[in-house]
């Protein structure tokens, strides 16, 4: 008859594999688990902020790129928008004063998009969720951890 083998466990965490007997109730092996979740939590979090990263460059690649694509229709559209104007104008005026009038409403119109534009980029949150949730996790292991507040378990999420 084969005998059992020793109460050493085998624990297999998010990416790698832990020897030890973590059941004994020690503080050395308290210590040792929780340092080891508190590894696992930032690197859990650190793959999330890759997809995240990934993710939202994506997104932006996607925005680009559909822009670019619709960029020559719009200047197209534009410069027969603005030679109509521009015929229209000549009739009353010359045709240096109605192409110089013309052509300083659309530099108007064109900064004023432009500042439009890196305005909203400028408010573009890159990894906000990863922020929120490595600031919650910061939050929870510091009250966790701190001297004179109750023992406190962290939310574990599986």
């Amino acid at each position: 008859m084969a005998t059992a083998p020793p109460p050493t466990t085998l624990e297999k965490t998010s990416e790698r594999t832990v020897l030890g007997n973590h059941h004994d109730g020690s503080v050395a092996a308290l210590a040792r688990s929780s340092f080891e979740s508190l590894v696992d939590l930032l690197s859990a979090q650190i793959k999330m902020a890759k997809v995240e990263m990934a993710r939202d460059a994506r997104l932006v690649l996607r925005r680009a790129l559909t822009v670019s694509v619709c960029l020559p229709l719009i200047f197209a559209g534009c410069l027969a928008l603005s030679a109509a104007v521009v015929a229209l104008l000549m009739r009353v005026m010359p045709a240096a004063a109605a192409l110089a009038v013309v052509g300083g409403l659309e530099v108007l119109l064109g900064v004023f998009g432009t500042l439009v534009m890196i305005t909203r980029m400028r408010r573009t949150e890159a990894l906000d969720r990863t922020k929120g949730e490595v600031n919650r996790s910061v939050e929870e292991v510091g009250s966790a951890l701190s001297p004179g507040s109750p023992q406190k378990t962290l939310r574990k999420d599986s």
